[in-house]
């Protein structure tokens, strides 16, 4: 079982992942007790529970934000704008008593584009790979746009909590709507957590959504509505109404996980906190200052390949490439006398230095690099597609 998914992680990731171990070996653990660096650790309690977790759902309903709530750190990047996330990232979560192995997914999406397909075929692994599904709708979505990937979390046989995220804003509006009828203005619609909501890359229509349900798509911001609307689509679902940014119920989530997970020893070192490379974290946070920055296409036309990292023990040195589509994006991103790019440069250094606990000197060059969504070769070099 443990070497199953060792190599399940290895192939099934977007990318090549470091792995604790080679891929395909047998891990030197028991439930007796962890061998490490040659240091025999406690002993592991016989009741020690590990699994996988996979957090999926549609792009911009709080994915990230729950992974990183539930590990206490903020491993993956969650910016206002969908679609952020592009791979499939691990989060370990450790006590003496259990592992929780999440992985935070792309959004779900109907692809357009070659990029788009290793997204999804990423989420496909993940939700192959779980022994609980969490699955992240909120407040505001309308049902869910593809049939196909919810008909796999329904056939994964493995239980599935649904959380209704952002149910804070069903409060907020509920507060700006008594303060305006107390000042006699008429109360506006809220925005998530303050943010502007872009327009998802795909939306299914609310036809295709009531012949996959059997009845009308959920009303936004209605939480009888859309538990009904979620009991009828994953009957055997268990759902919760959380506020990842406010932590609400994310402590009886994690209780509720645990429960559900089986008796195991850990997949990963208990010191581990991901699966991926420090390096992949660097492009990662230089990415998420790309999409905070700038607007419309440009932040999902961009890539940021590591080229170099270099770590010593008060500083690294980090050099990366930006990879834009058009001479026209490169001339954005890099900005008049470059302050574009020194402004994104000087925010990734200081969120880098945040992640690492080290100085970072961070150096950015924009490259084009045409049509790099479409073709295959360029994919399989940035770690979407296997080779």
């Amino acid at each position: 079982h443990i070497e199953t998914r060792a190599a399940a992680s290895a192939l099934c990731g977007p990318a090549r992942l470091s792995s604790p171990r080679p891929p395909g070996s047998k891990p030197a653990i028991t439930m007796a007790a962890i061998e490490d660096d040659g240091a025999i650790l406690e002993p592991l309690p016989e009741t020690h529970r590990a699994g996988f977790v996979s957090i999926v759902g549609s792009p911009n309903v709080g994915k990230s934000t729950m992974m990183n709530h539930l590990l206490g750190e903020n491993l993956s990047i969650a910016t206002a704008k969908a679609s952020t996330t592009r791979h499939r990232i691990m989060g370990i979560a450790n006590a003496p008593e259990w592992q929780i192995v999440f992985s935070d997914t792309p959004g779900v999406v109907k692809p357009k584009y070659k990029l788009h397909e290793g997204m999804m075929g990423a989420v496909r692994c993940a939700i192959e790979d779980s022994d609980v599904i969490l699955f992240i709708t909120d407040v505001l979505e309308a049902g869910f746009r593809d049939d196909q990937m919810l008909k796999r979390v329904r056939d994964a046989e493995v239980p599935v909590l649904v959380l209704v995220n952002k149910v804070d804003l069903i409060g907020r509006k509920k507060k700006q709507a008594k303060a305006s009828r107390g000042q006699g203005a008429n109360g506006g619609a809220d925005t998530a957590n303050g943010c502007e909501m872009l327009e998802p890359l795909a939306e299914a229509s609310a036809g295709d959504l009531e012949d996959e349900a059997g009845l009308p798509p959920p009303e936004a911001m209605n939480l009888e509505s859309i538990r009904t609307w979620w009991r009828h689509v994953l009957p055997n679902g268990h759902i919760f109404e959380v506020s990842a940014l406010e932590g609400r119920n994310v402590d009886a989530v994690r209780e509720h996980l645990l429960d559900l997970l089986p008796v195991h020893p850990p997949f990963f070192d208990k010191g581990q906190l991901s699966d991926r490379p420090e390096r992949f974290f660097a492009a990662e946070f230089v990415r998420e200052q790309i999409f905070e920055q700038y607007q419309d296409e440009v932040p999902y036309c961009c890539e940021v390949v590591v080229e170099s990292f270099k770590e010593s023990d008060n500083k690294i040195r980090c050099e990366c490439t930006v990879h834009v589509m058009r001479d026209s994006q490169k001339g954005i991103v890099i900005g008049k006398k470059a302050q574009s790019i020194k402004a994104v440069t000087e925010r990734s250094q200081r969120s880098l230095y945040k992640f690492f606990g080290k100085r970072v000197d961070l150096r950015l060059q924009v490259k084009v690099t045409k049509n790099w969504r479409t073709d295959k070769a360029t994919l399989q070099e940035f770690g979407y597609l296997r080779k």
